[in-house]
C-alpha cells in the first residue's frame, strides 16, 4: 500500500457506490516498473484489514497469511490483499485466481499513483498504467488513475475532492464506454483550485523524448582497495550508474509543447482523460513486403481528401490544378484507412481537429484559431494595440480609426458612448456645426453586408439601433407566420453585441471610365504554415452599382436612416446586371491589372496592400497569440477587402475567412484556377515532397516568419 491516496478513493467507492470492491495490490512500491512480471519468481498473497472512513491513518489488522473471517465480515473495515509482485501480476492474480465466489470482474482500476502519469516519458514507465495494460489485455475495461502533486504534505480535503471526481468521472467512462477504447488513463492535479467546476478533457498522449536516466560514478583511485591478483580485481573495480532521470526537461517539453496533450491539460489545471489501446503503436501506413533492392525507398503514399461537393464553385479549380501540378496524387471523397501524408480541403465544420494537432501527416485547410483577423472587433484591437507599439507601421495610417461599441438593446447606447468620449465629442460637433464627419456603423460577427450603416449624429446614430429592433420584431413575427425565419439582411440586435464604428472614407476613389461607382478591392491572401504570408497577384475591383453620392446628398428612409445605394460595394448586395452587352459603366467586377488605372496607380495601389497584409499578419502574431494560432500542418485563403481613396491610397477594410470566390462571375473565373494553381504550388506540394521549392510568379511572399524574411 505505497500511495497514499488509495484508503480516499476506496472510501469514496464504499460511501457513494454498490459495487463489490475487491482490491490486490503489491505489498512495497513499484515505481517505474511498466507492465513487467518477475518471470520464474514465486508470489505470495497476505491478507491486510484496515479501516474504513479513516484515511489519514495507517493503522491496520494483520497482515495475515490467509482471510480472517471476523474481520472480512466487519462493515467497518477493508480487506486487501498484498502481492510480493508487480502491479500487472496483481491484475493477473485478481482476476483470475483470488475472490472467486465472486462474479466476474467488470472493471479493473489500477492507482491512484503516487505523482502523474501523463506524456509519453511518464506513461511508458508507469507500474500504475501496467496494471490497466494487463487488466485490458485479458479482455476487461481497465482504467489507470494518477494524480499530479505539487507539494508532499497531503491535503485530506483535496485528496477527498479528488477522489470523488475521480469516482464521478469512472463512472461515467464505464457507462460511456467508447468502442474504441480499450483502457483510460486519467491525471488528476491535486491543486486548491480543484472542485465541481474543474473541467476533465480527452487529450492524447504528449509524445515527448529525453536523453539518459543514469549518470555514470566517478570514483578517485584513492577509494579502491588494493588488489592482488586479477580475480580480486575483477570483483573490486565495477563501473557504476546512478539513476538521476532529468524530471525537469519533462515539465519543460509540456510547457514547450503546441496543442492539445495531457501534460499541458493537468497544467493547467484540469484533468486529462486519454484512451488508449492495449497495444504499441503500429504505423499503419507502412506496410507490404520489403524490397531490398529498393535500398529501402517505398513509394510516398499521399492522398487529397476534397470533401467539397462535387457542384461546389471551387471544386473544380482545385481538381484541375491536382491534376495539373500533382497528377500523381490521388483525390479521394472520403477519409482514407492509411495514407502517408493527407491533405483535407473542406468546409471548416469538416475538418478533423484532433488530428490537426495530433497527427503532422495530416494538413488541412484552414487555421483553428484565427478570429485576432476575421471578427471586426478583434481586428480593430489587434491594430490598435500594434500601432501604439509599432507607430511607424504602415497601419497606423491605412487602416480607419475605429471605436468598439458593446451594448445588447438600442437603450444602452448612451452608456456604451461613455466609454468613448472622444467620439461622442465629434458626433455632436457635428450636430452644432452641420455634419463634416461621417462615420460606417458595421456588425462584428455579420457579413453580406448585414446591419452596415453611415451616420454622422448621436440621433442618427440611436435611428439604427432603433430600427434595428424594430427589423428584428418584424423578422420573428413573419418566422411565426411562415413557420420559418426571416431571410433578408435584417440585424437581430439582440443576438449581436459588439459593433465597430469608424471614420467613413467619404471620398473614394471614383473612376469616370466605370461611370463614377465607389470601388473596393478583393485580394486574395495565402497563409501557410507557421507562417509563411503571400499575396496572390490577381486582385478584383468590386464595384456598386449605382454611381456614388456623397454622405450630404445621401437620402433617408422613413426611419430617418441613410439608404446605402451607391455605398455598398459588397458583392452580395448588387443588384443583377440584366443587359444584351456588360460595358465599363455596368460591369460590377473588374480584373486590377486589366483595369482602365495607369500602370503607376496599380503599382502604387499593389504596393501598399503588400505592405498592409506583411503588417497585419506581423500585428496578429504578436498582439493576439490566443486568437490567431499558425500551424505548421494547415494553410488557409483569406478574402482581405481593401478602400481607396481618391488619392489612390489604401485602406483596410475587413478580413474574410473562406471567402466567396465566386465574386470573379464567369467571366473572372479563370483567376480563381489560377488561384488554386498557386495553393498547390506554395502549400500542398512542398508539404508531399518537402524538398520541393516550387514557385508560382502570381503568389507574392510577404512574410516568411520561419526564415526570418518580412517580404
Amino acid at each position: 500500500m505505497s500511495s497514499p491516496y488509495a484508503k480516499f478513493l476506496v472510501d469514496a467507492i464504499r460511501n457513494h457506490t454498490d459495487w463489490e470492491l475487491s482490491i490486490v495490490v503489491p505489498s512495497q512500491q513499484r515505481s517505474w516498473i511498466g507492465k513487467a512480471h518477475f518471470a520464474g519468481k514465486e508470489l505470495t498473497a497476505q491478507y491486510l484489514y484496515s479501516a474504513l472512513n479513516c484515511p489519514m491513518d495507517d493503522s491496520s489488522h494483520g497482515p495475515f497469511a490467509s482471510p480472517v473471517s471476523r474481520y472480512r465480515e466487519d462493515k467497518n473495515l477493508q480487506e486487501w490483499v498484498l502481492i510480493d509482485g508487480t502491479p500487472a501480476s496483481c491484475t493477473d492474480i485478481g482476476v483470475h485466481h483470488l475472490y472467486k465466489d465472486k462474479p466476474p470482474v467488470d472493471l479493473v482500476l489500477s492507482g491512484p499513483n503516487y505523482g502523474r502519469n501523463s506524456t509519453a516519458l511518464y506513461i511508458m514507465a508507469s507500474g500504475t498504467l501496467g496494471g490497466a495494460l494487463e487488466g485490458a489485455l485479458t479482455g476487461k475495461r481497465a482504467i489507470g488513475l494518477s494524480y499530479s502533486f505539487y507539494t508532499r504534505d497531503h491535503d485530506a480535503k483535496v485528496l477527498k475532492i479528488a477522489s470523488e471526481l475521480s469516482l464521478k468521472l469512472i463512472k461515467y467512462l464505464y457507462n460511456n464506454w467508447h468502442p474504441e477504447a480499450e483502457l483510460y488513463s486519467i491525471n488528476v492535479p491535486l491543486k486548491d483550485s480543484l472542485g465541481p467546476d474543474t473541467k476533465a478533457i480527452f487529450a492524447p498522449i504528449l509524445e515527448n523524448r529525453w536523453g539518459s536516466v543514469f549518470t555514470k560514478v566517478i570514483e578517485s583511485k584513492r577509494d579502491l582497495p588494493e588488489v592482488s591478483d586479477i580475480v580480486d580485481e575483477t570483483v573490486a573495480h565495477k563501473t557504476t550508474f546512478k539513476w538521476t532521470p532529468d524530471f525537469d526537461s519533462v515539465h519543460t517539453s509540456v510547457k514547450e509543447s503546441v496543442g492539445l496533450n495531457d501534460g499541458k491539460v493537468v497544467e493547467q489545471g484540469n484533468i486529462s482523460v486519454t484512451p488508449l489501446k492495449a497495444v504499441y503503436k503500429g504505423v499503419d501506413s507502412i506496410e507490404g513486403e520489403i524490397d531490398f533492392q529498393t535500398n529501402g525507398q517505398t513509394e510516398d503514399k499521399s492522398v487529397l481528401l476534397v470533401t467539397y461537393d462535387n457542384n461546389s464553385y471551387i471544386f473544380d479549380p482545385l481538381i484541375k490544378a491536382m491534376e495539373r501540378k500533382l497528377p500523381k496524387v490521388p483525390v479521394v471523397s472520403t477519409f482514407p484507412e492509411k495514407y502517408h501524408k493527407l491533405v483535407h480541403y473542406g468546409d471548416y465544420e469538416g475538418l478533423n481537429f484532433d488530428k490537426i494537432v495530433s497527427e503532422p501527416s495530416y494538413k488541412v485547410c484552414s487555421y483553428i484559431y484565427r478570429k485576432a483577423l476575421i471578427r471586426k472587433h478583434y481586428l480593430a484591437n489587434t491594430v490598435k494595440v500594434y500601432k501604439t507599439k509599432h507607430p511607424e507601421s504602415i497601419l497606423a495610417t491605412h487602416v480607419p480609426l475605429s471605436y468598439q461599441l458593446e451594448l445588447d438593446y438600442a437603450e444602452f447606447l448612451d452608456d456604451a458612448l461613455d466609454e468613448y468620449l472622444d467620439l461622442r465629442e465629434e458626433l455632436e460637433e457635428n450636430e452644432s456645426s452641420g455634419c463634416h464627419k461621417t462615420y460606417i456603423l458595421k456588425p462584428s460577427m455579420s457579413d453580406k453586408a448585414q446591419g452596415i450603416r453611415i451616420f454622422r449624429t448621436i440621433d442618427e446614430l440611436q435611428a439604427i439601433f432603433d430600427s434595428f429592433e424594430d427589423e428584428a420584431s418584424d423578422a420573428e413575427e413573419e418566422a411565426e407566420e411562415t413557420n420559418d425565419t426571416a431571410s433578408d439582411n435584417r440585424i437581430i440586435i439582440s443576438q449581436l453585441r459588439h459593433f465597430i464604428v469608424q471614420e467613413y472614407v467619404d471620398k473614394p476613389l471614383l473612376l469616370p471610365q466605370y461611370n463614377s461607382r465607389k470601388l473596393h478591392i478583393r485580394t486574395y491572401i495565402v497563409a501557410n504554415g507557421d507562417l509563411e504570408v503571400y499575396v496572390f497577384e490577381k486582385m478584383l475591383l468590386l464595384f456598386a452599382n449605382d454611381p456614388y453620392v456623397s454622405p450630404e446628398k445621401t437620402e433617408k428612409d422613413e426611419d430617418g436612416v441613410f439608404i446605402l445605394n451607391g455605398h455598398l460595394t459588397n458583392t452580395c448586395a448588387q443588384k443583377t446586371v440584366i443587359t444584351d452587352e456588360i460595358t465599363d459603366a455596368n460591369t460590377n467586377v473588374v480584373e486590377l491589372w486589366s483595369s482602365k488605372l495607369t500602370e503607376n496607380q496599380k503599382q502604387k495601389v499593389f504596393g501598399q496592400v503588400k505592405e498592409i497584409v506583411k503588417e497585419l499578419f506581423k500585428a496578429a502574431l504578436s498582439v493576439d497569440r490566443i486568437n490567431f494560432q499558425p500551424l505548421s500542418n494547415a494553410f488557409e485563403v483569406f478574402g482581405i477587402d481593401f478602400l481607396v481613396n481618391e488619392n489612390f491610397e489604401c485602406s483596410l477594410l475587413e478580413v474574410n475567412s473562406y471567402p466567396d470566390f465566386k465574386q470573379t462571375g464567369d467571366g473572372l473565373k479563370q483567376i480563381i484556377y489560377q488561384l488554386f494553381e498557386g495553393i498547390v504550388d506554395r502549400c500542398i506540394s512542398s508539404f508531399y515532397f518537402p524538398d520541393s521549392k516550387k514557385k508560382n510568379p502570381l503568389m507574392h511572399k510577404v512574410l516568411d516568419t520561419n526564415t526570418g524574411s518580412l517580404g
